[in-house]
C-alpha cells in the first residue's frame, strides 16, 4: 500500500512536495502536477493496515463519492474544486485545487472573530451550502476545520467525504457515526438526518464559535457533547452583534424551525430581520436617473473566431490570385480572371464585414443584465431574478478576461431570449460569459453600480 511521502509520484503526474495538514481520514499534501506544470492539493485517504477488504472497499467509495460531489459544485466560488481521483496501490488520493490560506480553525486559535469579520464567512458558507442543496448534496460535516480562508478573502468549503446524496448508498454501517459530534444536528444524533436542514444546524454551531471564540457543546467527552446537544441551550450569543439572530435560529433544535437558505442569507448581509429573502419587484438600489445601458465586448470562442477567418481567406486568397494572374495576360484573355478575381475580393469583403460587425456585447442596464449578440440574437435577465453574480479573472491565449456568472431565481421568470453561443450554461444551470473584454475592478464597479448586494468576486 502507498504511504504519502515527499517526491512519492502519485498517478504517474502528482509529485508530493510536503504535508499540509492530516485528519482521522487522511492527510492532505502540497503536490506538483508534472503534466500542467501547477501546484495542486492532493488528499490521501488513510486506510489502517488492520483494515479488512470490506473496510477497504467502503472508503474508496467514500473517495469517489466525495470527489462526485465536489465536482458537482467544482464551478461553484465557496467550493474547493476537486479535479481527479487516483488509486494508488490501493490507496485512494483526491486531487484538488490548492488554497493557500489557514482554515478557519487555525484562525480561531488566535482569538474569535468580530461580528464584521465573520458575516461574510456565514454569507459565503451559506451560498456554498444553498448551491449543494439544490444538487440534492448535504455537507454533514460543516465545521471550522473545513472552512478555508484565503489571503484575499476568500471562503471556501472543503472535504465533502461524509457527504451524501439522494441517490447514494448508505455506506456507514448500523450504529456507526462520522462527523464531528459537537456541531452535529440534534435530529442527525439521533438518526433521523434532515440532510441540509442539519448542515445549518452545522454551520450555526461554527458561527457561534467564530464570534464567541467557544465551540457551544464542546465537553469534555463524546457522549456529553452528545446530550448537550440534544439537551441544553447554549449562553446566549454576546458578541455576535447582528449575527445574534443567525446564529440563534441556525442552532434552534426543531429543523423545521430554522431558516431557509434565503431566509439566512438575508439575515447575515443586512441589520433588519424583516428583510424579504428574494429581491422586490424593483430593486431597492436605484441608480441615478442619467445612468444609461454599460456595454463591454465579448469575445467569442477560438473555433468560431478562426472558422470566420478561414472563410474570409477561402474566397481572398483566389481572388487575389486571379487578380494578379489576369495582370499578367494580355488581351481579351484577362477580362474573365479579372472578373472572378474582383468578386471573389468582393465576396471576402463583404464576409469580412458581416464578421467584423458581428460583435458581441455584455449590456447592464438599470432594469436587467444581458448579452447582445452581433447577429441580432439577445438574452437579459432582469434584476428581481438575479440571485448571485460571480466574476472571476482568468487567461486566455495570453490575453486577460472576466469570466461572469449568473445566478437566477429558480422560482423567477424574468429571463428574455436565447443563449446563443456567446453564452452558456453550467452543470448547475448558471448563465456563463466566458470571454468578457474588461477589467475585473472595472466590471465589479459596474454591476455593484445597479445590484451591489448580489456580486462575488472570486
Amino acid at each position: 500500500m502507498a504511504q504519502g511521502r515527499p517526491d512519492l509520484v502519485i498517478g504517474g503526474r502528482y509529485r508530493l512536495i510536503g504535508e499540509l495538514g492530516a485528519g482521522g481520514f487522511g492527510r492532505v499534501w502540497r503536490a506538483h502536477d508534472e503534466t500542467l506544470g501547477v501546484d495542486v492539493a492532493i488528499k490521501e485517504m488513510r486506510l489502517p493496515p488492520s483494515s479488512s477488504e470490506v473496510e477497504r472497499a467502503d472508503r474508496l467509495k467514500r473517495a469517489e463519492r466525495e470527489a462526485r460531489h465536489a465536482a458537482r459544485l467544482r464551478d461553484h466560488p465557496n467550493v474547493v474544486a476537486v479535479h481527479d481521483v487516483v488509486v494508488e496501490d490501493g490507496t485512494p488520493w483526491i486531487v484538488m485545487r490548492l488554497v493557500d490560506g489557514d482554515t478557519l480553525a487555525d484562525r480561531l486559535d488566535s482569538g474569535p472573530l468580530s461580528p464584521e469579520q465573520a458575516t461574510p464567512i456565514a454569507a459565503a458558507l451559506l451560498a456554498a451550502l444553498s448551491a449543494a442543496g439544490d444538487a440534492d448534496i448535504a455537507h454533514r460535516d460543516v465545521k471550522p476545520g473545513n472552512v478555508l480562508l484565503t489571503e484575499r478573502g476568500d471562503v471556501l468549503l472543503t472535504d465533502f467525504g461524509i457527504a451524501t446524496h439522494d441517490a447514494d448508498t448508505r455506506l456507514t454501517s448500523t450504529g456507526m457515526f462520522i462527523g464531528s459530534i459537537e456541531y452535529t444536528a440534534p435530529e442527525r444524533l439521533e438518526g433521523r438526518g434532515r440532510g441540509t436542514v442539519s448542515d445549518l444546524f452545522s454551520l450555526g454551531a461554527t458561527l457561534y464559535h467564530t464570534v464567541e471564540g467557544v465551540s457551544p457543546f464542546r465537553r469534555d467527552t463524546a457522549k456529553a457533547s452528545m446530550a448537550a446537544i440534544l439537551f441544553d441551550q447554549p449562553p446566549p450569543p454576546g458578541r455576535a452583534g447582528a449575527l445574534t439572530e443567525l446564529i440563534t435560529r441556525l442552532l434552534d433544535k426543531d429543523p423545521d424551525r430554522r431558516p431557509s437558505f434565503a431566509e439566512a442569507l438575508a439575515l447575515a448581509t443586512t441589520d433588519s430581520p424583516r428583510r424579504e429573502a428574494l429581491p422586490p419587484t424593483r430593486r431597492e438600489h436605484q441608480p441615478p436617473p442619467t445612468s444609461g445601458p454599460m456595454t463591454f465586448a465579448v469575445h467569442r470562442f477560438a473555433w468560431q473566431r478562426a472558422l470566420a477567418v478561414a472563410i474570409v481567406l477561402f474566397f481572398a486568397a483566389p481572388g487575389l490570385g486571379l487578380v494578379i494572374a489576369a495582370a499578367n495576360i494580355s488581351g481579351n484573355k484577362s477580362i474573365p480572371y479579372l472578373y472572378v478575381g474582383i468578386a471573389s475580393l468582393g465576396f471576402a469583403a463583404v464576409l469580412a464585414w458581416v464578421n467584423a460587425r458581428n460583435r458581441n456585447q455584455l449590456v447592464i442596464t438599470p432594469d436587467d443584465v444581458g448579452i447582445k449578440q452581433g447577429n441580432g440574437q439577445t438574452l437579459s435577465v432582469e434584476w428581481p431574478a438575479v440571485d448571485i453574480v460571480t466574476l472571476f479573472s482568468h487567461t486566455a491565449r495570453s490575453r486577460t478576461f472576466t469570466q461572469v456568472q449568473i445566478k437566477t431565481h429558480p422560482d423567477r421568470t424574468d429571463v428574455h431570449g436565447g443563449a446563443g453561443a456567446a453564452v452558456k450554461r453550467n452543470h448547475l444551470g448558471h448563465w456563463v460569459i466566458p470571454y468578457v473584454d474588461a477589467d475585473l475592478a472595472e466590471l465589479t464597479d459596474a454591476f455593484r453600480s445597479y445590484a451591489p448586494t448580489t456580486v462575488r468576486i472570486r
